[in-house]
């Protein structure tokens, strides 16, 4: 029928990297890369939020670089584990196509593997090879360069005559650039938002401390009232709105200032003061009581008061 014979070394791993890969975990790569790219989108040219960006370019970069490591390490493996049970970089396949079954022979195995045609999934049809997989990720390689164009048609025919439901993929196109582009493309978006978040973060600041310099400086020596009792009002009202705080009341430039009147920056300590301290529960007042000041110098002697008595002398229930 069929027969191929070729050499199985690094650089035959190296020309088959990108479909000895399972179709399943690079598919679920690519929706990872897509998800955490929109998730890109969202959170730094709408919801400007800085963690998420960079968790997000982080996670698209490992998963943009594991499988090129994957696949690395997969060479790795193989070639390990041809030299540690054949002791050889290298070795002679031949594959045999019959009536029954694939016949797999090497250079360093005695016995040939058949393997039958109920079990195969999939061939990959490339320029060198042809790689037919099994259900559970076999792979048997048909040396192509050894078949006429004929042949080449001939045994597709072949396998799918015996394997009606097979499938047959053709060699994409890889183009590497494109992957290149696509990363440098999301780190200098990832520079210019940096720059601009920082930016950002740097002028609001000089807004606030620009904010706060204003209220200082807003403060104003007041007019005085000809009379004490004006005074006296004023001071009594500014004293009510400090007690039941109104955020429109200090931030108003109506209002009618007096000596008594702080400045606006103060007003607002007062006030978030006053809310700090009113909370449930008991609220201690900041000041000592007399008996504070007297017990701070001296110490105390309870004596008896025989008029605060509570039962007279004759009855039983005194003491």
């Amino acid at each position: 029928m069929y027969k191929t014979t070729g050499i199985i070394d690094k650089n035959f791993y190296e020309s088959i990297k990108y479909h000895v890969y399972p179709k399943k975990g690079l598919g679920l790569f690519k929706t990872c890369i897509i998800v955490l790219f929109l998730c890109y989108l969202l959170f730094s040219f709408w919801l400007k939020d800085f963690e998420w960006v960079c968790i997000c370019v982080f996670n698209i970069s490992l998963f943009a670089f594991l499988p090129f490591y994957a696949l690395k390490k997969n060479i790795k493996i193989n070639m390990n584990r041809m030299q540690e049970n054949y002791h050889t970089d290298s070795m002679d396949m031949s594959t045999e196509f019959t009536e029954e079954a694939i016949i797999i022979s090497s250079s360093v195995r005695q016995d040939p593997t058949k393997i039958y045609y109920q079990d195969i999934s999939r061939v990959i049809l490339t320029q060198n090879y042809y790689l037919i997989f099994t259900k559970t990720e076999q792979l048997i390689c048909v040396f192509t360069d050894q078949l006429q164009e004929r042949d080449r048609l001939g045994l597709i025919g072949f396998l799918k005559e015996k394997v009606p439901k097979i499938k047959v993929y053709k060699e994409k196109v890889r183009r590497k650039y494109l992957t290149v582009l696509f990363l440098v493309l999301l780190y200098v978006s990832f520079a210019v938002f940096l720059i601009q978040y920082f930016k950002t973060t740097e002028n609001t600041a000089n807004t606030d401390i620009d904010m706060y310099t204003e209220m200082e400086e807003a403060d104003f020596q007041p007019e005085l009232d000809d009379t004490a009792e004006a005074g006296q009002q004023e001071f009594k009202e500014i004293t009510y709105h400090i007690k039941n705080p109104s955020w429109e009341y200090y931030c108003s430039d109506t209002v009618t200032e007096t000596e008594f009147v702080p400045t606006k920056l103060e007003f607002v300590y007062e006030v978030e003061n006053e809310i700090n301290e009113k909370k449930y529960g008991l609220v201690w007042e900041e000041h000592s009581e007399e008996v504070d000041e007297l017990l701070a110098e001296n110490i105390p002697v309870l004596t008896a008061d025989p008029d605060r008595r509570l039962c007279k002398r004759n009855s039983r229930l005194c003491c």
